[in-house]
């Protein structure tokens, strides 16, 4: 029993360092999920930027507005 423990552990040792170099690789998936991921806060970042044009408009709209019933 004691033999087999200084093999399994190099048996261990390999696998590890077989399973790090495999996760440093990015597979299709990952990568369309990363394109995805990006889109997402793209599109995020685009409603935003819609978001507080809308409101500047409004506000500019309901400026005029104003002053065309004060005048």
């Amino acid at each position: 029993m004691r033999r087999l423990f200084p093999f399994t552990l190099i048996i261990v040792a390999i696998s590890l360092a077989f399973m790090l170099t495999a996760c440093e690789k990015k597979g299709p998936a990952e990568k369309a999920g990363e394109k995805i991921d990006k889109a997402v806060e793209d599109t995020k970042e685009n409603i935003n930027n819609a978001i507080d044009e809308t409101k500047e408009a409004a506000e500019k709209a309901k400026k005029k507005a104003e002053d065309a019933v004060n005048y």
